[in-house]
This record gives structure tokens, C-alpha cells and sequence, in this order.
């Protein structure tokens, strides 16, 4: 029965750390392919237009990029702004 329960431990030991190697692999492997397509595929930058038939203030528009730049670090970007009726 000893033999047993060591058996069973070290199979619960292997089957852990491969799926602890597995799921590194993974993780790093994403993060690699994030990088390179980040790296050699950039975003452009778009501008924010603002539209006059759309009648929204220029000030406003300003301090609502500024505002999702802030929250967002950065990353965040405004494309489209229409006033409610």
C-alpha cells in the first residue's frame, strides 16, 4: 500500500509541474507573438475628427481624449463623438 501512495505522489508531482511548464509556455509564447506583431505591424495613429454638423464643442472633444488618455494610459482612443438629441 506504501508503494502505492508514493506512486500516486510522484504521478500528482510529474502531471503538476508539466502542466505548470505547459501553461509558462504559453504565456511567454503569447506574450512573444504580442511583441513581434506590435513591434513590426504598429497601430497608426488616427486623428480625431470632429465634425461641425455634428455640434460638438472643440474644448469638449478635447478634454474627453484627455480624459480616456488618462484612464486608459494611453492605449485608449476616441473615434467617434455624436451629441444626443
Amino acid at each position: 500500500m506504501n508503494e502505492n501512495i508514493e506512486l500516486a505522489l510522484l504521478l500528482l508531482l510529474v502531471g503538476m509541474v508539466t502542466v505548470f511548464l505547459v501553461l509558462i509556455l504559453v504565456y511567454s509564447l503569447g506574450n512573444a507573438i504580442v511583441r513581434f506583431v506590435n513591434r513590426f505591424f504598429p497601430e497608426g495613429e488616427q486623428a480625431i475628427v470632429a465634425s461641425q454638423a455634428t455640434g460638438v464643442n472643440q474644448k469638449h472633444l478635447a478634454v474627453i481624449a484627455a480624459a480616456v488618455a488618462t484612464v486608459t494610459g494611453g492605449s485608449g482612443k476616441v473615434l467617434k463623438v455624436e451629441k444626443e438629441s
